[in-house]
């Protein structure tokens, strides 16, 4: 049984409030997950770039550099889905790859990485004069191609009806599977989309100003290190606040996923 669907503006208090308790509550983890993030940010911007590969060259080792970190962060997404639907804290940051459900959190984290970076391969296949290389997309001189754009909004699509998936995952739900999330965010799909997306909004904005700044600063050692640290803690914010909102979807829309799935 589903929870009454709340209002818009009632979603985005409610994500900043969780986002605000989880990272109170499991800071350990949150110190774990965002130094692999710094770390990781750093490898997939700097290392690219100092092998000097092109456009594709480089969007495939971004792509690598992401699944090492889908696999890393995998008990953070975990714990933070149990913290806010179960109010459960465990102290320790445990990577478990023999577990079943980690191995399927794992493996829907990079395929969702993967899906999102689709646009990003299109951009750099279709580059006439080499891919110029942005954060979170390849792209040319004259912007990214009608099909790439197109696909993109597809991906974006994709990805908001999976959201639900992975909260389901962490908790063991019996009928956690993409075509039960699917059919769960069917009949509420523009307010998944805009519950989704909106709380992220002043994020993206945030590192939109600041961006440049800090890409300018990253001449310098202690620039690059401040730059760093600042990418590190906005994709933890990032990260945290996108398993805190798909945690509330599931609660109000896990409907299906939480049957168990019928023997064929």
């Amino acid at each position: 049984m589903v929870r009454a669907q709340p209002s818009l503006a009632t979603s985005v208090l409610w994500a900043y409030w969780d986002l605000c308790h989880t990272l109170r509550a499991l800071w350990r983890q949150a110190l774990i997950a965002f130094a692999i993030l710094a770390i990781g940010f750093l490898l997939a911007e700097i290392g690219p770039r100092l092998l000097a590969r092109g456009g594709i060259g480089r969007v495939v080792d971004r792509q690598m550099c992401e699944i090492a970190v889908c696999f890393l962060l995998t008990p953070f997404v975990m714990a933070v889905h149990r913290y806010v639907l179960l109010g459960e804290v465990k102290p320790h940051y445990l990577i478990d790859p023999a577990n079943a459900r980690f191995r399927l959190m794992f493996g829907w984290l990079a395929t969702m990485s993967v899906l999102s970076n689709i646009p990003s391969f299109l951009a750099a296949l279709t580059a006439q004069s080499g891919a110029i290389y942005r954060v979170g997309l390849a792209s040319t001189d004259a912007g990214p191609s009608l099909v790439v754009v197109i696909t993109f909004s597809v991906a974006i699509l994709i990805l908001q009806r999976l959201i639900v998936l992975l909260p389901a995952i962490a908790l063991g739900a019996p009928g956690a599977t993409w075509q039960n999330a699917f059919r769960d965010t069917q009949a509420r799909l523009w307010f998944v989309l805009l519950a989704s997306i909106l709380p992220l909004v002043p994020l993206g904005l945030l590192g939109a100003a600041t961006s440049p700044l800090l890409w300018m600063a990253a001449a310098s050692y202690a620039g690059l290190f401040t730059a760093i640290l600042w990418f590190g803690a906005a994709l933890l914010v990032f990260v945290t606040l996108g398993a805190v909102i798909a945690s509330r979807l599931y609660q109000t829309l896990g409907d299906s996923l939480n049957r168990a799935v019928s023997a064929a």
